[in-house]
């Protein structure tokens, strides 16, 4: 399996997805449709991605052609992972993976989440040449939070996809590929990102000398996510966690809540402003009849304020409206 790595000016082709058909666009090229179901006619190929073998559908004469006439190197194909395939285990490529992790094409897993934030704190520290997130492939990025507090995150919640960290993502020589003219340069951003985003000395046996930028998860609970939902942050009920500050997440934050119980609902508190102190604290579920019991602690501007709510429970940008009509104001 090739990536930009051994070719650079991959990064020059986009994708797109409208229904049934997968359109690849370069410049000088007419765009390639692909139908989303590869043909079953078509031969199976077999792949190494990682040291693991995997397969894939080759997607056809035309296809291969279009590729090999853009990057004018060598003969290339385009191959398909169908859903039917074995996928490779990504435990067999980084070892704090779980059984049951799987990945296809990816190096070990399909998501990468980076913040706007640390990309940010990167630009700051470069000069006149700044980096896009295309830089490093994230496909998750999200916006409202401190610089790093995506390293410290353990689940977050989008919609109803839960994603749960595994690991920090090393970054390599890929990062150095300008995303707008497809040339690496093999120098910047990782020069840079060596300088202030190593890994603890305890840890070289997992990430040698290579920097961490970005987070691996892998996915808890499936869904649907689209640019602007908002992110809340699950902290686990019985984990003890050291106070820590972090700015709002995504502009809300999520009450801690026990992994244990199905169907808790989670209500979004919009918080704005200073950075807040999080506390590991307890999410209590207990059913009253018809009513709910939800015991929440909440960690606003350094004040602690524990509640008992009676669904149903509105809240508000400046605070908690509750059926009693108490108001507690942040």
């Amino acid at each position: 399996m090739v990536t930009a790595r051994q070719e650079p000016r991959l990064v020059l082709i986009s994708i797109t997805c409208d229904g049934d058909t997968l359109t690849l666009s370069a410049a000088n090229l007419k765009d390639l449709l692909l139908p989303i179901k590869t043909p079953t006619a078509n031969a199976l190929r077999k792949c190494r991605v990682q040291g693991l073998d995997v397969q894939g559908r080759d997607c056809g004469e035309v296809a291969a052609q279009w590729i090999t006439n853009f990057l004018k190197t060598k003969p290339y194909r385009l191959v398909h992972f169908e859903p039917n395939m074995r996928p490779r285990n990504s435990q067999q490529v980084e070892p704090l993976f779980r059984p049951k992790d799987q990945v296809a094409y990816s190096d070990a897993s399909p998501f990468m989440v980076l913040s706007e934030a640390s990309l940010g704190d990167l630009n700051s520290r470069l000069g006149e040449k700044k980096v896009k997130a295309s830089n490093f492939r994230p496909n998750i990025i999200i916006s409202g939070c401190d610089v790093f507090a995506e390293d410290t995150w353990n689940e977050v919640l989008i919609g109803d996809v839960e994603l749960k960290r595994v690991m920090a993502c090393s970054r390599c020589v890929l990062t150095t590929v300008d995303p707008d003219t497809g040339i690496m340069s093999r120098k910047e951003p990782l020069d840079t990102l060596k300088s202030y985003r190593l890994c603890d000395p305890s840890e070289e046996k997992l990430y040698g000398k290579s920097p961490l930028f970005g987070q691996y998860y892998v996915l808890e609970n499936p869904g649907t996510i689209k640019v602007g939902d908002p992110v809340y942050l699950l902290v686990l009920g019985k984990e003890k966690r050291k106070e820590g500050r972090m700015g709002p997440l995504a502009g809300q934050l999520a009450l801690q809540r026990n992994p244990h119980l199905e169907g808790v609902p989670r209500y979004p508190f919009l918080l704005s402003g200073n950075p807040l102190l999080l506390l590991g604290g307890r999410f209590l579920f207990e059913e009253r009849g018809s009513r709910d019991l939800q015991k929440l602690t909440v960690v606003a501007k350094l004040s602690i304020l524990t509640c008992v709510f009676y669904s149903p429970v509105l809240v508000e940008p400046n605070g908690i409206y509750v059926k009693s009509n108490f108001y507690l104001p942040f």
